[in-house]
């Protein structure tokens, strides 16, 4: 077992870009306003109002609450498991084989390896539920039940993963953090090695230039989970 200071080391990954090759919330989201028109059709007339969104630093948390809203309006359950019955099989050829051995391994290493993601938790484990080693905790956006539709209470991206860390009992330093996302950056600056996954090589001095301008003592390993 890998322990620092008597204690397992804690192991971090993110999810989309890092285990899985895109977004699994907007494959989700589009599922269900494919499968809707008038919903779709609402997106769509929303879109001159939250598309400047983007433009703002905290616009996609918006964007995405604005769209979750939408998708969820008037329905009558948000169980997920109708989506990953449908896709789920398709969706697991897009998780990286490379990404899904290092988390295996670090799990057999017993290190406490946890999932911190913007994604709805139950999303990422019901795709992780039919691999053969088991799914690590997953720490994900927490949504709530409003009068008309679902409403994203948190979600979880930048500095908030950390808090989330902190709460469910894993600190504030870890020793090992996987992200494609410098929204992560407050995470990579809390671990002694971050694993930075399928950033394209013109980026990467630019992107350590940038760790080290703000005081970044994490050391960067980086990898290619795309070739």
């Amino acid at each position: 077992m890998s322990v620092e200071h008597g204690h397992p080391r804690v192991v971090v990954f993110d999810f989309d870009g890092t285990l899985f090759d895109g977004d699994l919330g907007f494959e989700w989201l589009r599922w269900m306003l494919l499968r809707s028109p008038w919903r779709l059709g609402l997106v769509l007339l929303a879109a001159p109002l939250w598309l400047p969104l983007l433009l703002l630093p905290n616009g996609f948390s918006a964007v995405a609450a604005c769209c979750f809203w939408i998708a969820t309006l008037g329905a009558p359950h948000t169980d997920c498991r109708e989506f990953l019955d449908a896709r789920g099989a398709q969706l697991r050829q897009r998780l990286f084989p490379q990404a899904l051995a290092a988390l295996a391994a670090h799990q057999a290493a017993g290190e406490r390896v946890v999932i911190a993601t913007a994604e709805l938790p139950a999303l990422v484990q019901g795709l992780l539920s039919g691999l053969p080693h088991a799914c690590p905790p997953v720490l994900g956006s927490q949504f709530e039940r409003g009068r008309w539709a679902l409403r994203l209470r948190l979600h979880l991206l930048g500095a908030r993963k950390l808090d989330a860390l902190d709460a469910a009992g894993y600190g504030r330093h870890f020793a090992l953090s996987y992200t494609d996302s410098l929204r992560d950056t407050p995470l990579i600056l809390s671990c002694d090695c971050a694993v930075l996954v399928n950033f394209a090589h013109a980026r990467r001095a630019r992107i350590e230039r940038h760790l080290a301008a703000l005081g970044a003592a994490t050391r960067l390993d980086w990898r290619d989970w795309r070739c």
